[in-house]
């Protein structure tokens, strides 16, 4: 696939080649008429001339102009078949961990500090329990 899109941006860049030659060829003429014709006459056969000449020329220009976008299609088609990737630098002997990992890893220190903030707050309580410490009575809205 990576040939043909660089050959086709070949033949693409010949037609270029041989549409601005063209171009080029229909300038010149229509140059050299209007030199030697310095006064053209409505209706007469250099005014027909002129017209054709005036014709071929902007045909000619209209061609060059679609050469040029083909040419420049071609050129992105063979850049999107070259490859994406080239690796340049060999692997370093240390890797670092992934970002996924480290994202694991925090969250499950996280988890198992309030794990361990949990069971202190447990063991606290049955500690305060055990000795016969059961702290304020609730109140029910009376008042002795």
């Amino acid at each position: 696939a990576r040939a043909q899109a660089r050959q086709l941006l070949r033949a693409q860049e010949r037609r270029l080649d041989t549409a601005g030659a063209e171009l080029k060829r229909g300038e010149d003429r229509l140059l050299q008429f209007d030199e030697r014709n310095r006064v053209v006459t409505p209706r007469s056969s250099l005014s027909l001339e002129r017209v054709r000449l005036d014709r071929e020329l902007a045909d000619a220009t209209r061609v060059y102009e679609q050469v040029i976008t083909d040419r420049q299609t071609a050129a992105a088609r063979e850049l999107e078949e070259a490859p994406a990737l080239a690796v340049v630098e060999p692997l370093p002997a240390v890797l670092h961990p992934k970002a996924r990992q480290l994202a694991f890893r925090s969250a499950l220190f996280g988890a198992s500090v309030a794990l361990v903030g949990l069971l202190m707050v447990i063991f606290r309580e049955l500690v305060r329990r055990s000795a016969g410490f059961e702290g304020p009575e609730p109140s029910d809205g009376s008042a002795s």
